[in-house]
């Protein structure tokens, strides 16, 4: 402590010096306030009012030692000064007889057991709030020296202080001062324009983020069903996002919500028995966490349409600080309306066969979504990667199950001989086994079962059965392709079929000599497909690639689209991808039509070299960040003069880079090398 301070201290003792100062100094400039006799009786009302209240017995007087509490020291701060419209920033902020006041529910909510520190704060900053400029308001500095006791810790008045900022109808920070006002502050501006948008819009407002941050990606998103009929009886895997007036969760309770039971057990309009239940997630709200994703979005659209309304800012009067702290209080609300979003929709269910699970027919896992924070981040990806963390969906990139198990659990009791098709669709009946979210799983799993002699490839049309994946360009899922178990293809005869090698008996179980035919080369493919998130995608064409025997890649096109709000992002998501083509001969055909706000169109088009386009996507994102509906198309046609080895490091790295660019579903095509070699 410094001599002069601590001189100070003993000169004004048993009063803080700030007191004295405040008292001396800024109320004696109030042509009402009696100087000497007016700070005389303030101070005995002071004093007065502590020695009937206080059991602590502070060392000092402090300003806050001057308890607005009191109807008497109220009336006389503000009736004798002709302050009378302060009193309701007491009543509001400060202290009032039910404790209610901004200032006393933050000590009791977030102090409790603690000193009354947001109290203390605010009676010293309304005693600095009664001169009119330049003379009005306390610095932080001298607030602190104010109001600290030799007990306190500064971190908390300063935490006091950043909650009355947030809550308090009535205080201000403007420049370096914090002082309270009799006009409405910031806080209470906002709080009346929230309370002015519409219930209507903030629920509408949370139902448009919900469709943004779920969107398809491995699984088709079926966004706030109202019945069965609106979830189709299809083989392919769906998230369903229920609405949280429809279906919620609270795990106390421990039941799982009616509306998921009856869009799992029926589908149609007629309700009849879902076939593909297998296919089906559901994610569904916590019941206790629903109000405030409304609430928060309602605050974000309140800043953000008085942030675009400058008519009325200017009818507020709001400085460019003030509208510096709307603008950081909108990008706070932006997030805060996405956190409580994803913090809400965190219950999933999936289907099971255990017999064990609480939920049966379901499993419950409750999801820890990390990127909260992130505009792009698509949480349907992270629903997808727990279920197969969960091993209950299976893509290409995952290990085949062991065919044994297929077998167990796949084919029917004496059933020697599945169709692929009946058996894929199998996958999306059965609870008990994975979904398989495309045929490239199963063709894997198809050919391990081969290796290891479980079962052979049989095309039913053909009359043929193949018992090695050597000989087979690829694997084809429908009715006319079987898998059958060898005492299945003996029992009916059917011939096996090999290429390129001597002919020669293959003995089932029983040692009973199959026939054995050569087979006719097929020809190789001169274009491949595939399509899906680009992981998948590109796994899929590796696999094609492989059955075709292409050892390399000469050309390879990438298509994929965006629409509204993805529009942008797949647009952003290019210039990243080209940025990572150093090996590859690259060039971009692009077409954007967007319509604006006020009703303008704006539509352009691109085909060219990618060096070329380079300039291009400023003015393209730009534009589709401001319109109201918007759309693209995207090609990106790839050349590779020395050829892209089939699964080689160059391949995989290309893989990574689409897969990581935000591309969306996308659709490849790919054509054979044909140069020399590698």
């Amino acid at each position: 402590m410094q001599a002069s301070y601590r001189e100070r201290l003993r000169s004004s003792y048993p009063f803080h010096p700030s007191l004295m100062e405040v008292l001396d100094g800024k109320l004696a400039t109030i042509p009402n306030f009696q100087r000497t006799r007016g700070a005389l009786r303030l101070l005995a009302k002071a004093v007065r009012r502590l020695w009937a209240t206080s059991a602590d017995h502070d060392l000092l007087i402090h300003p806050f030692s001057v308890d607005l509490g009191d109807p008497d020291i109220v009336d006389e701060l503000t009736g004798r000064l002709d302050k009378v419209a302060f009193r309701s920033v007491v009543a509001y902020d400060i202290a009032r007889p039910d404790d209610e006041a901004h200032a006393q529910a933050i000590d009791r909510e977030r102090f409790a057991g603690h000193p009354p520190y947001a109290t203390r704060v605010a009676n010293t900053v309304f005693l600095h709030s009664l001169t009119e400029p330049p003379a009005r308001g306390i610095e932080l500095d001298e607030l602190l020296a104010a109001t600290l006791t030799p007990q306190d810790d500064p971190a908390h008045l300063q935490k006091a202080l950043e909650y009355l900022l947030d809550e308090c109808w009535h205080l201000d920070f403007e420049g370096r001062r914090y002082a309270f006002h009799t006009e409405p502050s910031l806080n209470k501006i906002v709080l009346d324009e929230t309370e002015a948008t519409p219930l209507h819009d903030a629920r509408s407002e949370v139902e448009r983020r919900i469709r943004q941050l779920w969107r398809d990606a491995g699984l088709r998103v079926v966004t706030f069903p109202s019945e069965p009929a609106d979830v189709e009886d299809e083989a392919r895997g769906r998230l369903v996002v229920l609405h949280w007036d429809t279906a919620s969760f609270r795990e106390v309770e421990g039941a799982v919500p009616d509306r998921v039971r009856e869009l799992w057990e029926y589908a149609g309009v007629q309700r009849g028995y879902r076939r593909f239940r297998n296919t089906l997630f559901f994610l569904v709200a916590d019941a206790d966490r629903r109000e405030r994703m409304v609430a928060q979005a309602r605050r974000y659209l309140a800043l953000d349409r008085l942030l675009r309304d400058t008519r009325r800012l200017d009818e507020y009067r709001l400085s460019a600080e003030h509208r510096q702290r709307l603008e950081e209080w909108r990008r706070e609300a932006n997030l805060n309306v996405r956190v409580a979003i994803t913090s809400a929709y965190c219950h999933l269910f999936y289907p099971v066969g255990d017999a064990d699970s609480p939920y049966r027919p379901f499993a419950h896992e409750r999801l820890h979504i990390e990127d909260q924070g992130d505009t792009r981040a698509n949480h349907t990806e992270t629903v997808l990667r727990r279920l197969r963390e969960l091993n209950k969906v299976k893509s290409a990139e995952d290990a085949p199950m062991a065919p044994a198990l297929v077998r167990r659990d796949a084919f029917g009791k004496d059933e020697g001989m599945v169709p692929l098709q009946s058996l894929f669709e199998r996958f999306a009946e059965r609870v008990r086994l994975p979904l398989l979210l495309e045929p490239t799983y199963l063709k894997e799993v198809v050919r391990l079962g081969i290796r290891n002699r479980v079962w052979l490839y049989c095309d039913l049309a053909a009359n043929l059965a193949s018992d090695s994946d050597q000989d087979l360009p690829d694997i084809v899922i429908d009715a006319q392709h079987a898998l059958a178990l060898p005492s299945e293809v003996e029992a009916r005869g059917i011939p096996i079929y090999r290429r390129g090698r001597p002919s020669r008996g293959w003995r089932a179980a029983e040692g009973e000599a199959v026939t054995i035919m050569d087979r006719e080369p097929v020809a190789a493919p001169l274009r491949l497909e595939a399509h899906g998130d680009p992981g998948l995608a590109l796994a899929e064409l590796e696999a094609k690639a492989r059955d075709a025997r292409w050892p390399a890649l000469g050309q390879l096109q990438v298509f994929w689209q965006g629409t509204g709000a993805d529009t942008q992002a797949r647009l952003s998501a290019l210039r990243n991808v080209m940025g990572h083509l150093a090996r590859a001969t690259a060039a971009v055909d692009v077409a954007v039509s967007v319509t604006f706000p006020d009703g303008g169109q704006w539509e352009t088009q691109f085909s060219g070299p990618a060096e070329r386009y380079r300039s291009l996507p400023p003015t393209l994102e730009a534009q589709a960040g401001e319109a109201s509906q918007a759309h693209v198309n995207v090609t990106l046609r790839l050349s590779f003069p020395s050829g892209l080895a089939v699964g080689g490091p160059d391949y995989r790295d290309l893989r990574d880079v689409l897969d990581l660019a935000g591309l969306g579903h996308i659709r490849v095509t790919a054509s054979p090398y044909e140069g020399g070699g590698q």
